[in-house]
């Protein structure tokens, strides 16, 4: 009986990729989801699902197929990972890092799980831990560039505003073509006082980001009070 049973599994999976290479959606998911009446733990069929359910932004559904998925393989971080960003994206920022945080033991070693903490962090207004979690995450990769752009921030909006410069020095030095890494340190060179370095630093971040409003304005206003108004 089981191998009837598997043959017809086959049958089915085999349907559903014609039917989703064909741009059938709905009724791939209707298959797939008789797949999982026959097999409950049929990962392509809840893996899916779960992709489905998040594309449309579907966020409960989305979250009930990991949460199936999580029965079947509940030592998987990808479920983890994915958790994190459904509930994220859908501005659940408290839900998310309670899941961040239950996962640490797990993967408190990964850089990017340790940025993607600081920055849900900062969402929630706790400054001094997202601190502490960027640092963290330069700590095991020196040369991740968010977590240096987003310390660099921090640390500007303190005042120290030379400690904010050496970050995004950093930044730079590791992702030489982000525009928003030349803009931050052209506006800590201003801050400073060292005018014709955070000129040159802003018409980086403009020759990079050519639309980008905020590195024209701070240019031409830089320019007035150098004196170049013709520049402005």
């Amino acid at each position: 009986a089981e191998q009837p049973r598997h043959a017809a599994l086959r049958i089915l999976q085999a349907q559903t990729d014609l039917l989703m290479h064909s741009g059938r959606f709905n009724e791939s998911e209707k298959i797939y989801r008789q797949i999982l009446d026959a097999s409950a733990d049929d990962l392509e069929a809840l893996r899916t699902l779960f992709s489905r359910a998040r594309t449309r932004g579907d966020v409960n559904g989305a979250l009930e197929w990991l949460g199936r998925l999580e029965k079947v393989q509940p030592e998987s971080v990808q479920v983890q990972r994915d958790r994190v960003e459904i509930l994220e994206g859908a501005g659940q920022f408290e839900p998310a890092l309670a899941v961040l945080n239950a996962a640490l033991p797990q993967l408190g070693g990964d850089p990017d799980w340790n940025e993607r903490r600081g920055r849900l962090l900062l969402r929630l207004g706790r400054s001094d831990l997202a601190v502490q979690a960027y640092r963290r995450a330069l700590e095991l990769e020196p040369g991740h560039t968010d977590a240096r752009l987003n310390l660099g921030r921090l640390l500007h909006e303190a005042g120290q505003v030379a400690a904010a410069e050496a970050h995004y020095r950093a930044a730079i030095e590791a992702r030489p073509d982000d525009a928003t890494a030349w803009f931050n340190l052209g506006v800590a060179l201003e801050d400073q006082e060292k005018d014709v370095e955070a000129v040159d630093a802003y018409r980086l971040a403009i020759q990079l980001d050519p639309q980008s409003p905020d590195a024209h304005y701070n240019l031409g206003h830089l320019y007035e009070r150098m004196g170049r108004q013709a520049l402005a």
